[in-house]
C-alpha cells in the first residue's frame, strides 16, 4: 500500500500500484498520474487536477471523501471488462472531475444522479 499524508506529498507524482492507494494529505496528488484498483481520497483538493488510471485488466475503486477531493480530475474506465466503481462521499468531492470510460454498462457512479450528463463521444470514442 502507498499511503501519503503530506502536503503536496505527491505533488506531479506519477504513481501506478498493485496494491491500494490512500491520499489523506491537503493537495496530496495535485496534478499526479495515479494508477491503482483502489484509491482512497480524503483531503481537501486531494486528487486536484489528478489523472486517475484503471489499471489495465482490473477494476477500479475510487472513493473520494474529502471537500472537493476530486476536483477536475480526470478518471479513466477503458478497460471495457472491468468494473469501474467511482464513490463521491460528499456533497463537493466531484467537482467538475470528467470519467472517462468505454463501456456504460461496467462503470458505477455514486451517487447515481452525477452521471446525469452523458458528455459527448469524440473521433477516439
Amino acid at each position: 500500500n502507498i499511503d501519503s499524508s503530506g502536503y503536496y506529498s505527491l505533488y506531479y507524482a506519477t504513481l501506478t500500484s498493485g496494491a491500494t492507494i490512500y491520499i489523506r494529505g491537503y493537495y496530496g496528488a495535485y496534478y499526479s498520474e495515479l494508477t491503482a484498483s483502489q484509491i482512497y481520497v480524503y483531503s481537501y483538493y486531494g486528487a486536484y487536477y489528478a489523472d486517475i488510471y484503471q489499471p489495465e485488466g482490473e477494476g477500479l475503486n475510487l472513493y473520494l471523501y474529502g471537500e472537493k477531493a476530486g476536483y477536475q480530475a480526470d478518471i479513466y474506465c477503458l478497460d471495457s471488462d472491468e468494473t469501474c466503481k467511482v464513490y463521491c462521499g460528499s456533497a463537493s468531492a466531484c467537482y467538475y472531475a470528467e470519467v472517462i470510460y468505454s463501456n456504460e454498462d461496467e462503470l458505477d457512479l455514486y451517487p447515481d444522479d452525477c452521471g446525469d450528463y452523458a458528455g459527448t463521444v469524440n473521433g477516439d470514442g
